[in-house]
């Protein structure tokens, strides 16, 4: 399970990727102890609301290490594992953008995403959103707006959906695609 702080929204208009945060899990279990974060050093300033927001320095950005540094190392943690992430479309593209700019490559992993599945899950919801999500399951928040926070409060909606969704016949990942699909 994983997540990023970036400078803005659009890797393609010069966003770029200032941490990553991710946390492993098998099954229901979040692996608290395996877990991985890195700030990543961006080509320009962090504009102040972001600074606000994520609580990451320009200073503190200036001593990280390079973007394709940091995407190596976050590849060689979650290897070839599915990815769980809430709000799929910002970090892919964030993702994505960052390996091919540095790589030329794209990622090949398969995808879970908590909002689509929180969609398919109570599609009378009025919001989607992380904090209402995390909200409605009692999940504790804690560390808002960093990686590794919200990778690990992300971790803990995925074992709720996941329980929710095994609840009602889903037990195999296959099964997940297909409950999705529908």
């Amino acid at each position: 399970v994983f997540d990023l702080e970036t400078t803005g929204f659009s890797p393609y208009n010069g966003d770029e990727i200032i941490s990553i945060g991710a946390v492993g899990m098998t099954g229901d279990t979040v692996l608290e102890k395996e877990s991985f974060y890195s700030l990543a050093k961006p080509e320009k300033a962090i504009p102040k609301d972001i600074v606000r927001l994520t609580g990451i320095t320009n200073e503190e950005a200036a001593k990280a290490p390079e973007l394709i540094t940091v995407l190596k190392e976050f590849l060689e943690f979650v290897r070839h594992r599915v990815l769980v992430v809430h709000g799929i479309g910002h970090d892919k593209h964030f993702l994505n953008s960052a390996l091919w700019k540095t790589s030329k490559v794209n990622l090949s992993h398969r995808f879970i995403d908590c909002l689509i599945l929180a969609k398919r899950l109570e599609p009378k919801r009025s919001s989607y959103d992380l904090d209402s999500l995390l909200g409605e399951y009692g999940i504790e928040v804690n560390g808002r707006h960093h990686a590794l926070g919200d990778a690990r409060m992300t971790a803990q909606l995925w074992r709720c959906q996941l329980q929710e969704t095994m609840s009602r016949g889903v037990h195999t990942l296959g099964d997940l695609y297909d409950f999705l699909s529908r």
